[in-house]
């Protein structure tokens, strides 16, 4: 690697992985290259760096950066993970509130998400903390609504394949459109103001449930347990709109459009005078009575006479096309 500073810090608020990206590609080489000098022995792109940077790890990049390994740690999500759930799980597959993009070999299942405008008023465009939040839906400063994925070709938003021939992080990596040239929509006001409530909470610590002060991570469990399908219904209209695309899916793993609409359903749960009906943290489905298991082990399997229903058949079908890298 060659250049003036191929060693330079995180910008602003930067993802662990935009930084790594951004200063590979700025110094002429693959992120693969560079991770590779930094870990021999640890095939990061792999897995989820953002959650799963492990001290030794964080501590091997601290050296090769000449940075504090605090400043390292800063571009994670671990200590997001421990404000909002007390402590951390890099192995869990999913955490409640961080987009999970779904890693298979350096492939995502999901986009990471971006501002277009944000983007384009970087010198060097890179790839924000808050946006892997999974409230975040929009851009506060722009207004705008959060984009995941090539205007042109539909492919999803994957920075770390970025090489230095698309000469900065933001080109799409399948067609090489600028993504600072992409579709800006604006995102739902009642939605807007959601995500900027919670982002007081979390920064704070301090939220209130009706007429009860309750802690941070207390607001964070309530307000997911509401987005429960069956509790947090998407009007016919939104759901039209978006196609059914991704609606079966954990709120986590779908895109900025669909996370939008649910938030916009939340936040008219959340404007009314009482305080809505939750689920506790360990809620679980009633066990089956011993009856109704006996009764269930005779039951015979009968071919189906009639249809699935509309919706459960766009679900399977957004399920494949997300394991496919098809939407």
């Amino acid at each position: 690697m060659t250049g003036v500073d191929v060693r330079p810090g995180p910008c602003v608020n930067e993802l662990l992985t935009s930084w790594l990206a951004r200063v590979a590609v700025h110094s002429g080489c693959e992120p693969l290259v560079l991770t590779g000098a930094i870990w021999p022995e640890w095939r990061i792109w792999t897995v989820d760096a953002d959650r799963q940077l492990s001290p030794e790890h964080a501590q091997a990049a601290a050296l090769w950066f000449t940075l504090p390994v605090e400043a390292v740690c800063a571009c994670t999500l671990m200590e997001v993970g421990e404000k909002l759930h007390g402590c951390a799980a890099p192995n869990r597959p999913l955490w409640p509130w961080i987009i999970t993009q779904g890693n298979r070999n350096r492939l995502r299942r999901a986009g990471l998400p971006f501002c277009p405008k944000c983007l384009a008023d970087d010198p060097q465009p890179y790839y924000r903390l808050e946006w892997r939040l999974a409230w975040m839906v929009g851009c506060e400063l722009h207004g705008a609504r959060l984009v995941d994925r090539c205007d042109r070709c539909h492919a999803i938003c994957e920075p770390h394949r970025s090489t230095a021939a698309t000469g900065d992080l933001a080109h799409c990596v399948e067609c090489g459109f600028d993504l600072r040239r992409s579709t800006c929509e604006p995102v739902d006001d009642q939605a807007l103001s959601l995500q900027r409530r919670a982002n007081e909470i979390f920064n704070s610590g301090l939220a209130d449930w009706g007429d009860e002060d309750v802690s941070r991570m207390e607001w964070f469990q309530r307000a997911r347990s509401l987005l429960a399908k069956d509790l947090c219904q998407v009007d016919g209209q939104s759901a039209a709109a978006m196609g059914h695309r991704q609606i079966g899916l954990w709120f986590e793993l779908q895109g900025p459009m669909e996370r939008e609409a649910r938030l916009k359903v939340l936040a008219g749960l959340l404007s009314g005078d009482a305080p809505p009906a939750f689920r506790p943290a360990d809620y679980r489905r009633a066990p089956l009575s011993a009856q109704s298991l006996e009764v269930k082990k005779l039951r015979v399997r009968r071919s189906r006479t009639s249809p699935l229903a509309r919706e459960r058949v766009q679900e399977a079908w957004a399920r494949w096309l997300r394991r496919n890298r098809l939407w």
